[in-house]
């Protein structure tokens, strides 16, 4: 095992522009300028076994970005703040036959953003969870807060019930069983519970 402590900062300038949305939508959605700082500290314990792979530890991220401000300048302004926790360790030991190998992964996101400002948050900042590296079984962006919106610039036309307007906080916890299938060939299979 190594032991691992890093720790980040940065700055990010993003020109955001929300393109193929009908009119109503657009009273919902805001463009412009991101204009951020970005901090960040890790300690990571795993046994990487390879690239993709590790059997035992864990690593814990704890992120934060700060947008807008006076001294920052942009369009936006908000603080979000991550936690990230991902825990791992051996079922069996490689000396057990057929589930020798096998081992759990835990791991837990928590989320939050608070507006600093009265300016709205944008959406392309809020939480959207769902995708094989969030929620699996549910498609990329696919959960959180949704709104009746109408379709077209007619009110009298349909709703449009999946306008996803995304999450000001989120909470994302996964459980899994990571098992060999064909241990020479490095195959696993994997049972999870998000």
């Amino acid at each position: 095992f190594i032991k691992e402590l890093r720790s980040k900062f940065g700055y990010s300038f993003q020109d955001v522009q929300i393109l193929n949305v009908n009119a109503v939508q657009e009273s919902l959605v805001s463009d412009g300028i991101t204009s951020s700082l970005l901090t960040g500290i890790s300690y990571d314990t795993r046994n990487r076994l390879n690239v993709f792979e590790t059997t035992e530890g864990f690593i814990s991220t704890l992120d934060s970005e700060l947008a807008g401000f006076s001294v920052l300048g942009g369009d936006t302004d908000f603080l979000k703040m991550e936690l990230e926790h991902k825990h791992y360790f051996l079922a069996f030991n490689n000396d057990v036959p057929v589930l020798g190998g096998s081992n759990f992964g835990l791991r837990g996101k928590l989320g939050m953003l608070f507006a600093t400002s009265d300016n709205p948050i944008p959406i392309f900042e809020r939480y959207f969870p769902g995708g094989m590296y969030s929620i699996r079984g549910f498609g990329i962006r696919t959960l959180g807060p949704t709104i009746d919106v109408a379709s077209a610039s007619d009110p009298e036309t349909l709703v449009n019930r999946e306008f996803h307007i995304g999450g000001n906080k989120e909470a994302v916890f996964n459980f899994e069983y990571i098992f060999p299938i064909l241990k020479n060939q490095g195959v696993k299979g994997v049972v999870f519970f998000d």
